[in-house]
Parts: C-alpha cells; sequence; structure tokens
C-alpha cells in the first residue's frame, strides 16, 4: 500500500522539514506551499529553487508558435464580423497580447479572471472562484477564449460555463500550454501551442506565488 502522502507533507509542511519538501516538488508530488506556516519559508525555499531552473520553451519557439496559431486563428475566422478573444487572467494577458498583434482578423479583446490555485499552491483541488466575470461583449459573437495552461480543466470548464451563459455564436478555447496527463476533467482545446509533460513550470504569465510572470520564455525545475 502507498503511503499517505498528504499527511505526510502536512506533517512534514508543519515541521517545516525543508530538505524533504524539496525532494517532494522534484519527483512532482503534490505540495501545498500555503499550508507553511510562515510565508518567509516559501521564500526561502521555492524563490531559490526558482533561480536554479532550466527552460522549457524558448522565447523564440514562443513568438515562432504565436505566429503559426494567429495565422490558422486569422483563416479560421477570417469571415467573421464579431470575432471576441477572451483572456483568461493573469496568466494568458501576455500570450493574448501577442496572439492579438499577430492576428489580421479584426476583432475585440476582453477579460475574465477566475481563481483555482490559491496564493502558494501547487495544485488545484477544483475549487474554482470567479474573479471578474465575462462581459455582455461576448453576446452573439465568435469567441476565443485564450488561456495559458490547462491543467485539470476545472478553471476551463468554469470559463466556459461563464461564456456560454452569455450565449455567444461560437466558442473555441486557444491555450498556449496543456498538461494531458493531469486533466482531471475533459475540456476541448481548439488550437494548441504546446503539450507538455507534468513540470512545475513558470514565465510568461504563469506565476509561482505571483513570482516569475514577467520571464520571456517557459522556465521550469526538477
Amino acid at each position: 500500500m502507498l503511503p499517505n502522502f498528504p499527511l505526510i507533507f502536512n506533517c512534514l509542511l508543519i515541521n517545516s522539514d525543508l530538505g524533504f519538501l524539496s525532494f517532494a516538488c522534484r519527483i512532482g508530488l503534490q505540495v501545498d506551499f500555503s499550508r507553511l506556516p510562515q510565508k518567509n519559508l516559501v521564500e526561502r525555499f521555492i524563490y531559490p529553487l526558482m533561480e536554479a531552473h532550466k527552460t522549457l520553451i524558448t522565447q523564440a519557439q514562443l513568438n515562432h508558435r504565436i505566429r503559426e496559431l494567429a495565422a490558422q486563428l486569422d483563416t479560421d475566422y477570417g469571415h467573421s464580423t464579431n470575432l471576441v478573444l477572451v483572456s483568461v487572467l493573469q496568466g494568458a494577458k501576455p500570450f493574448c497580447e501577442a496572439l492579438s498583434t499577430a492576428m489580421q482578423t479584426p476583432h475585440h479583446v476582453t477579460n475574465v479572471q477566475v481563481a483555482s490555485y490559491g496564493v502558494g499552491t501547487y495544485l488545484s483541488d477544483g475549487d474554482v472562484r470567479v474573479v471578474k466575470p465575462v462581459d455582455a461583449s461576448v453576446t452573439g459573437a465568435d469567441v476565443v477564449i485564450v488561456e495559458d495552461i490547462i491543467d485539470t480543466g476545472y478553471s476551463m470548464q468554469t470559463v466556459l460555463g461563464l461564456v456560454n451563459e452569455k450565449q455567444p455564436a461560437s466558442v473555441a478555447v486557444c491555450a498556449l500550454l496543456s498538461k494531458p496527463s493531469r486533466r482531471v476533467v475533459t475540456v476541448p482545446i481548439d488550437y494548441l501551442g504546446f503539450s507538455i509533460e507534468d513540470r512545475f513550470v513558470f514565465g510568461y504569465g504563469i506565476d509561482v506565488d505571483q513570482k516569475y510572470r514577467e520571464l520571456s520564455y517557459i522556465g521550469y525545475f526538477e
């Protein structure tokens, strides 16, 4: 029988065993950093790991793939007279901005924001709250939801529900990254930048406790 990892990790976090916590993160096990008893422990443990990170997707690779996605969207929506890109804040902002700039088809950009990871939490537990709902501009429009990463699928499931409530003419999903091995709920991905393994990634809008969004590439640590 496998050990009760959540119970073990809870004990470790309470006792601030950073060495074992480092090992747990590096092998990809579930760790809830918000359970750390002091904020400075996150700063002592997590941020030094980020400094030793590796590059998963370079800026050049991102730029090239985004141009390809923009061209595909232009082909598919060139006929549309009411195209709306819905950027899922905060993570998708740089991706959506780059995609919008590269597209030739006239379109409008709006935002939606949901929260599922919390502060310092590694894995989503399916508890998604709406921070900023979708506005009425999507009603009757051809909508493309632009997301940074689809992991468990919980967040995208919520966003799709919010958009569909506004009765758009059509809905598609464009994600920069997808972790198929982590999927819990099935959600459509009509346009995908990169399918990746189950790594702890950050950069290009994706944060770790509200840091590292500004990186121009996708990084990870082992």
